[in-house]
């Protein structure tokens, strides 16, 4: 049996929409092929999580920066053993009775009852078995670069209950792609460990995860802390918690957890808490999982004293006032997604329901899913992390109607992330932890169209009329211009300069890398677009580039008459068709 809403609409055999709520609502956790995966996400933390919890976390927008989860695409659905895992114990005439409210990885059934609620910012797994019901609500706050669950257990009985409850993840494993190819040299660098900090006179029991050493990439250094609330007993080795053959059905489950701790290829981090539940009552845990210490070159994650941080955070949900903080951030989480979702006047009623759901709330959440996650890992895709340059200026296009203002901060970080190049061109990508990704070596990778922005900087004003975007202050890359085939006309002292001149000196910089050999058509070369043909060869020529610079000279030619019309046209750096160096000139001699 389910709750089923009286509003759901494109019913299968697997779940439903529930328009009421806005959830989708997975009745049955044998879902075929694939799970359902959402994203619970921050500006500093995301969760990759399934209707059964499976999935991994990370910091940032870059997955070599894993912070708490691995779980490995290529196992197919072998891979649902990995990731978030809640077990229920109680001993009954000698025997050890399990639940798996998630399903994974006991992949049991049994259930009196099961759904999993997907909804704006959380999933909330309910099971009944056994006459006891368990309700599992994962969230990732509002701020903080953390994510929590909120585990309710109530007895259906009618008498006391004495129960364990064992709650796991398995610690990151390091970047997925390299793992996969080469583990020796991964699983090395991590130690999972028993963690007892002091809290209001009270100690906690949890578990932290370290990772140490630059194997990849530049991975910094990376700590992660795992903890349940009334936790008495631990595991850090995998084959202590799983069994040997890593049992669907933990070997610790069927007994206590040994307090082990591990390093190496062998490590999981798993908690134990002892459950006295009342005839007909409930009880509550919580439990806690977050990241500290990450060191990139912006430090713009954690501001604040990790120390300090961790202190804090574990005071504020595993303290006295724990429960109700909990309870008043999720309420603050949902209440920030209907705001976001729903406080706007883009909004369409329609005959069809399945239309109406799909636009008014899914597809608004998937792009602000998309803008903030970008490249990152799916369920499908490893991810290569970070913001490309041309994804997110398609990206912040699909964010423009319902969220200008949150628009405008990310086309502001693409002018001052050092994306942008003072010949034009632009770097591929960038990532908060590691910054712009720009390639020394690797034109096919480093030299990204630069017809993108005009097109996103041009729907913002036409949705805003927001002229002083125009005017903010570009922020070149620190790198030396090396990809433009004549980089002699670029004013090098030209700091300090504007969007509007930085979108100039793109279309610039692509009129004179186009093709002019005799047997060529003076068309754009190679530009990414397209990633099946990134490895053509910058000599070929792009019809559609071609196209879409003649777009982008068009927009440009409208802002610059709607600047003059406004008033607003101010002399600007620009380089006039013929000229060898870049010089002052008004707007109108551009046109």
């Amino acid at each position: 049996m389910t709750l089923e809403s009286k509003k759901a609409v494109a019913r299968t055999k697997y779940g439903y929409f529930d328009m009421a709520h806005d959830e989708y609502v997975v009745t049955n956790p044998a879902t075929p092929v694939k799970d359902y995966f959402s994203y619970l996400f921050n500006d500093s933390y995301c969760a990759l999580i399934s209707h059964t919890g499976r999935g991994t976390a990370f910091v940032g927008d870059d997955p070599s920066m894993r912070s708490i989860l691995e779980w490995w695409s290529k196992l197919g659905r072998e891979a649902r053993v990995y990731g978030r895992n809640v077990f229920v114990t109680e001993e009954i005439g000698g025997k050890t009775s399990v639940i798996c409210p998630l399903w994974q990885p006991a992949m049991e059934g049994g259930f009196d009852a099961w759904e999993s609620r997907i909804g704006l910012g959380y999933v909330k797994v309910r099971a009944i078995k056994h006459e006891l019901e368990t309700e599992i609500t994962f969230f990732v706050p509002t701020q903080e670069p953390c994510e929590l669950w909120h585990i309710r257990i109530h007895d259906l009985s009618g008498r006391n209950r004495h129960l364990k409850l064992f709650c796991s993840i398995d610690p990151t494993l390091g970047a997925k792609r390299l793992a996969c190819e080469s583990p020796s040299l991964n699983f090395l660098r991590y130690f999972v460990s028993a963690d007892r900090p002091e809290v209001e006179g009270h100690k906690l029991l949890g578990l932290t995860i370290q990772k140490k050493g630059e194997w990849w990439d530049g991975d910094p250094d990376l700590s992660s802390f795992f903890f349940l609330s009334g936790a008495t007993r631990f595991d850090g080795s995998r084959r202590r918690f799983f069994g040997d053959m890593c049992q669907r059905v933990p070997r610790a489950v069927l007994g206590d957890c040994t307090n082990s701790e591990e390093g190496g290829d062998s490590i999981c981090a798993a908690l134990q808490a002892p459950l006295e539940v009342p005839a007909l009552g409930e009880t509550v845990n919580l439990c806690l999982l977050g990241s500290l210490d990450l060191k990139g070159p912006n430090n713009q994650l954690l501001p604040r004293d990790p120390a300090q941080w961790r202190q804090e955070i574990l005071t504020r949900f595993l303290g006295k006032a724990g429960l109700d903080n909990a309870f008043n951030e999720f309420e603050a989480t949902r209440t920030k997604w209907k705001e976001l979702i729903h406080g706007t006047q883009v909004h369409i009623e329609t005959p069809v329901p399945e239309v109406d759901a799909f636009f008014n709330t899914w597809n608004k959440y998937q792009i602000y899913i998309t803008n903030r996650v970008s490249r990152c890992i799916s369920d499908e895709h490893e991810g290569s992390g970070g913001m490309g340059f041309r994804d997110k200026a398609q990206d912040i296009d699909g964010l423009i109607p319902f969220n200008s203002e949150r628009a405008r901060e990310y086309l502001v970080t693409m002018a001052t992330v050092g994306v942008l190049r003072r010949d034009g061109s632009c770097v591929p990508g960038w990532s908060s932890v590691r910054g712009p990704y720009d390639y020394d070596n690797e034109r096919v990778f480093r030299d990204h169209s630069s017809g993108w922005l005009q097109r996103s900087v041009s729907n913002y004003i036409k949705e805003t009329g927001d002229l002083d975007l125009l005017f903010e202050k570009v922020v070149y890359s620190p790198k030396h211009d090396h990809v433009c085939k004549d980089p002699s006309w670029i004013n090098k002292a030209s700091e300090g300069a504007t969007l509007i001149e930085a979108l100039l000196r793109q279309v610039t910089y692509l009129w004179r890398e186009r093709l002019t050999d005799p047997d060529k058509h003076g068309l754009i070369p190679f530009r990414d677009w397209n990633d099946a043909l990134d490895k053509v060869g910058e000599r070929s020529e792009s019809v559609w580039i071609s196209l879409a610079y003649v777009g982008s000279i068009t927009l440009m030619r409208e802002m610059i008459e709607l600047l003059i019309r406004k008033g607003r046209a101010e002399p600007v750096i620009y380089s006039k068709q013929g000229a060898r160096k870049e010089t002052k000139v008004d707007p109108e001699e551009i046109l």
